[in-house]
């Protein structure tokens, strides 16, 4: 007689659903896909038919295993149709689900790669940076502009946890960068890789009998976790998120106390800013070690020479620019919305141009077209030269929730352009509580106050633009960088 496998409804007919589909099936009887999205209503994905999610109901299933980057917003409106919260998990919290993964990962070509990659790296290079993904943010730029200013490049090599990025290329020709997953599928994936092994018997894998002088992990989440368990003399771990606000690394562990026993091993914590610092203490709690603040690095040269080459952009009217990835904590919703807000009645012909991609990206191309918004806001997506764009804005704004050390208001500093940022720590910081920028309340009606001050007084946009063009002094970089480099040299003495 044959193993009866428990009925399920996968949530989420994208990207992650494809990923894994086949660990689904594997340990499932998959009955349908349901997916927000009405156009997919009806379609077949791998087989199976997508329904619409007040369907649910009127199937029989035992499980509802959500495959989306929005579990708890998904969860909520399950619940609200009636489905018992005890039948609905997330895919990476499955433990079937993780074992089949974790297990297809660790003999996947691309991990014996970089294993093998890794143990010849290691006969001559003993520092170790390990990082998260080599995208488009602003820990991933600040990571480069460290790496250009390091200090013995050739005793340094970085580990990527989820290949790929737009910086993987420039960083490879300063540093070598080994990459653990690198396909789209397996970066998906590679969270279940490690959740369910132990950090010791994944860096048994990945670096056998290896011992290094420091292993930095660059970022909070899975580069913390894997740098925490590396056999090295030092090990160092960054923090850029302010975690008692924004608990970014959240979802890479199984429970707070996962993380707070990540950090004990860690011999020094490097946090951005000091407002991170007091939100990791409020969060996490470690503080049984020495710790330094150290700001992101900024290469002032880089951005300037960039900043002087043309654009691609057909945008003929003054704008306001933000930079950032498409996510709920950058507030891009209620910037779009103070902006529609000040167009609905004001004359003048300015647009505002947010600059980045991101989860968010099809929302809020919705929000601009339901408030009418599509002539005056144009989402532009991603750009590997932003800076052009913001040396030719009249101001740029930070909309934040939540902040580190905002690397996008330290490039407008860099070139002058006047500041609008909410009120959040990070910002406040980086604009030194007003010295630099000008600090709106964080919310719609602050952002919206804001701007038709700006609009309105050419006196405002140039004491805006002297202030911003004082912070300059402060962004050379250069105690940032000694710094670094004083505490990646310590462990060899």
């Amino acid at each position: 007689m044959g193993i009866i496998m428990k009925k399920v409804i996968a949530f989420g007919a994208g990207g992650l659903f494809r990923a894994f589909s086949p660990f689904i099936k594997s340990n499932y009887q998959l009955v349908a896909v349901s997916d927000n999205d009405i156009k997919q209503h009806g379609k077949l994905n791998d087989g199976v038919r997508i329904i619409s999610p007040s369907d649910i109901i009127y199937l029989n299933f035992e499980l509802i295993i959500i495959t989306s980057m929005y579990f708890e917003e998904i969860k909520e409106k399950l619940i609200s149709l009636g489905i018992d919260d005890n039948v609905i998990v997330n895919v990476y919290d499955d433990l079937l689900i993780r074992e089949s993964v974790a297990h297809y990962l660790v003999a996947h070509d691309e991990f014996m790669r970089a294993t093998n990659r890794i143990s010849l790296l290691s006969l001559t290079k003993k520092k170790l940076i390990v990082m998260n993904s080599l995208g488009n943010g602003g820990a991933e730029r600040a990571l480069l502009n460290l790496c250009r200013r390091l200090e013995d490049k050739e005793k340094v090599f970085v580990i990527v946890i989820e290949g790929g990025g737009e910086y993987f290329n420039v960083l490879s020709h300063l540093v070598p960068v080994i990459e653990i997953f690198s396909s789209i599928e397996n970066r998906l994936l590679s969270r279940c890789f490690f959740m369910h092994f132990p950090v010791k018997e994944i860096c048994s894998r990945l670096f056998g009998r290896n011992k290094y002088d420091v292993a930095i992990a660059y970022i909070e989440g899975l580069s913390t976790y894997l740098a925490s368990g590396i056999n090295s003399i030092y090990k160092v771990a960054c923090v850029h998120a302010n975690l008692r606000s924004h608990h970014v690394s959240a979802p890479y562990y199984a429970s707070l106390k996962a993380e707070y026993d990540a950090y004990t091993n860690i011999d020094h914590m490097i946090f951005v800013s000091g407002s991170v610092k007091h939100g990791f203490n409020e969060r996490i709690g470690w503080q049984g070690c020495e710790s330094s603040i150290i700001g992101n690095i900024f290469d002032i040269e880089t951005i300037t020479r960039m900043s002087n080459m043309e654009n691609d952009s057909q945008i003929s009217s003054p704008y306001i620019v933000a930079v950032g990835r498409l996510v709920a904590v950058k507030g891009f919703d209620k910037l779009i919305c103070a902006f529609a807000k000040i167009k609905r009645n004001s004359l003048e012909d300015i647009k505002l141009v947010i600059i980045g991609d991101g989860p968010m990206k099809s929302a809020l191309g919705d929000l601009i077209s339901s408030l009418g918004m599509k002539e005056h806001i144009i989402l532009l997506g991603k750009k590997e030269n932003p800076y052009p764009y913001i040396k030719s804005a009249q101001c740029l704004v930070s909309s934040s929730v939540s902040e580190g050390h905002p690397l996008a208001i330290g490039e407008a500093i860099i070139l002058g352009i006047p500041i609008i940022a909410t009120d959040c720590e990070g910002n406040s910081d980086m604009v030194a509580h007003g010295s630099y920028g000008y600090l709106c309340d964080n919310s719609e009606s602050g952002l919206v106050s804001a701007f038709t001050y700006f609009i309105n007084s050419p006196m405002h946009q140039a004491v805006l633009q002297f202030k911003s063009v004082c912070g300059q002094i402060l962004l050379s970089g250069q105690n940032e960088v000694e710094k670094w480099n004083e505490i990646i040299n310590k462990s060899v003495y």
